[in-house]
């Protein structure tokens, strides 16, 4: 189901992938009048992408900024203090996020870190996200847990991508990866195009464990084509801003403005609200 309400503005900002550029996301629970969570969008002169700001008022904020290949993050607990309990370290190659490491210090100064591998093919689509995990203990080097979990992407030629999850393959140490993959069901909407410069599916497979909220952006590559409908008994409708569209498949259904999740039941649980750099 698509629905349509009338709202007006300027044109669209475009970036150099001729994707409209999203300013702003809150998100709502059902019969709240004020987001739960609000995640910002800042761009440089060129519509280039720079720095996240994800606000959540009752746990804190996250700020996760590029500057050239360096891209640094702070967490931020719910008096405003940074969480010296959390670092992160990313590699960049080509634009494109290749690690990022995840360290959970302790107080006795071991150290549990999540070190994620990214591949990507020569169009810049994602192909498998590589999960090692990592313990320190204090002044020691870091030594290897015996299980790795992989996250595999299949990109059809209708540009959409099919993925096993995290531990949807697991295998030890050494052990050759050469089984067949079990891709979840996923349902996409032929008839909307994914023409904004965010993966809003992401963002909110994101929302309850944002560890790695630089997923949802062109740091990691490139988004499907089109927008997901269904996921796992997850359902996801979306509402544009131009009242005539949707009625014929070249009318023009203006920007996607809102974007609602159902549960399996097919009761609303979340709304996620759009807003553009104009």
């Amino acid at each position: 189901m698509v629905c349509f309400c009338v709202l007006f503005s300027n044109a669209q900002v475009k970036n150099k992938y001729g994707q409209d550029v999203v300013r702003k996301v809150e998100v709502y629970m059902v019969k709240q009048n004020k987001p739960y969570i609000t995640i910002e969008f800042n761009y440089s002169n060129s519509l280039s992408l720079e720095e996240i700001h994800f606000i959540a008022p009752s746990t804190g904020k996250v700020v996760i900024k590029r500057s050239g290949d360096e891209i640094t993050r702070v967490d931020y607990n719910i008096d405003g203090k940074i969480r010296n309990d959390l670092k992160y370290h990313y590699k960049v190659i080509n634009n494109l996020i290749t690690s990022c490491d995840i360290d959970n210090i302790g107080i006795d100064g071991n150290v549990l870190r999540y070190s994620y591998l990214y591949r990507y093919d020569e169009g810049n689509k994602l192909l498998s996200a590589d999960k090692r995990v990592f313990t320190r203990e204090r002044y020691e080097e870091f030594s290897e847990l015996s299980d790795r979990y992989r996250e595999a992407f299949l990109w059809n030629v209708d540009g959409v991508v099919y993925t096993t999850s995290e531990r949807g393959w697991q295998w030890k140490i050494g052990q050759k990866f050469d089984y067949p993959f079990l891709f979840k069901e996923r349902t996409y909407n032929f008839e909307l195009e994914n023409d904004i410069n965010i993966d809003l599916f992401l963002l909110y497979d994101e929302i309850g464990n944002f560890d790695r909220l630089e997923r949802i952006t062109e740091w990691c590559g490139k988004h499907p084509s089109f927008l997901i409908e269904k996921n796992n008994g997850v359902y996801f409708d979306y509402t544009y801003d131009n009242e005539n569209g949707g009625l014929d498949l070249s009318d023009d259904r203006g920007k996607m403005t809102q974007m609602d999740v159902y549960n399996c039941d097919k009761r609303l649980e979340k709304i996620f609200k759009i807003s553009y750099w104009e």
